[in-house]
């Protein structure tokens, strides 16, 4: 009897000792995406406007090659700080790195991303550029991502100069960065910037500004401007000059550029290198 009371004694102690001496199942759970937009000179961040899409790779820690999960997914913001994937993200238990891409605006980025790098950009788009690197799911489902400008915004503006008035544009051309060659480092959230120019396009607008996005570039910009405006009290109609913008455009940056008319059919060019400007509410930090 006693003999038999140890073999039952056995059989229901050593069942537990061998589930203990497992490693407990890793987690594959549902993650939530937190989205802004960085200010990083005031300190502050915006929230991502309703509807805008942006696009969401994983990877492994350390590794840009491949994705994982299923990725990359499309997200979209609902205007108060978050991003809902299309479909549902699941990962285990694990660290992982996070990147995205966004056209801040609801047309769905069309790079496309092979080993850490894309194919060809498009002027005129504002892409924005997020990460989040060595995020451990173990420990939370929560990926935050502060997104970036990483292409140029660029403001011409025609100002008329002493005895010129009644200063009328009606036309302004520009030559905008060739995307031959241009490539976007996933990792680094850079455009490798343009080496030359295209033909004279119409920026669209009206006034004597026009602002428009182009791709970084090293080459020299051309801009071609067609006015009325009263000189010296003589009014003149369809007068032509052209400018040229002989510095390097850097990606996340806003460049101010003033043509100023003259008297004697000359020009001024004035040109600041600003932080890039936004217009949405502003949340300090």
């Amino acid at each position: 009897m006693k003999v038999l009371l140890n073999i039952l004694f056995l059989s229901i102690v050593l069942p537990c000792c061998s589930i203990n001496e497992n490693p407990p199942e890793a987690q594959s759970g549902f993650i939530r995406f937190k989205c802004s937009i960085d200010n990083e000179p005031t300190k502050s961040f915006t929230y991502m406007a309703n509807g805008v899409i942006a696009i969401i790779y994983a990877f492994n820690e350390n590794s840009i090659l491949y994705t994982v999960g299923d990725t990359p997914v499309t997200a979209c913001s609902t205007g108060n700080g978050e991003l809902l994937t299309n479909n549902t993200l699941t990962l285990p238990d694990g660290i992982y790195d996070f990147y995205s891409l966004s056209c801040n605006s609801s047309i769905t980025p069309s790079l496309n991303i092979c080993q850490g790098y894309s194919d060809q950009p498009e002027n005129g788009i504002d892409y924005l550029w997020a990460y989040a690197r060595q995020i451990d799911l173990s420990h939370g489902r929560d990926v935050y991502l502060n997104y970036r400008h990483i292409a140029c915004k660029v403001r011409v503006t025609v100002s008329a100069g002493e005895n010129v008035t009644s200063l009328s544009i009606n036309d302004i051309q520009c030559t905008h960065p060739s995307s031959n060659g241009v490539a976007l480092d996933l990792c680094q959230g850079k455009f490798s910037p343009s080496q030359s120019v295209e033909s004279f396009s119409t920026i669209p607008g009206s006034g004597n500004s026009r602002t428009f996005i182009v791709l970084p570039c090293i080459s020299p910009i051309n801009i071609f401007v067609l006015l009325d405006a009263n000189i010296d009290g003589e009014y003149k109609s369809g007068r032509r000059f052209q400018a040229i913008v002989d510095s390097n455009l850097e990606g996340g940056n806003f460049y101010d550029i003033t043509l100023t008319l003259n008297s004697d059919n000359t020009y001024t060019t004035t040109f600041d290198k600003k932080e890039w400007e936004t217009i949405s509410e502003t949340i300090t930090y």
